[in-house]
């Protein structure tokens, strides 16, 4: 699961316990992968929008 999903889950569902410890790994490697914007404004809308 992604973390910031899990972090959101585990901290707004009343019914989880959350005094267990977790052990976080990652899967995959981080991703090469992002954004590149030819504008500052369309950057900044994009962010917005998001």
């Amino acid at each position: 699961m992604d973390k910031q999903s899990f972090n959101y889950f585990r901290a707004n569902i009343k019914d989880i316990d959350t005094t267990q410890k977790i052990d976080q790994f990652t899967l995959f490697g981080k991703s090469p992968n992002g954004y590149l914007f030819k504008s500052k404004k369309v950057r900044d809308d994009f962010n917005l929008q998001l």
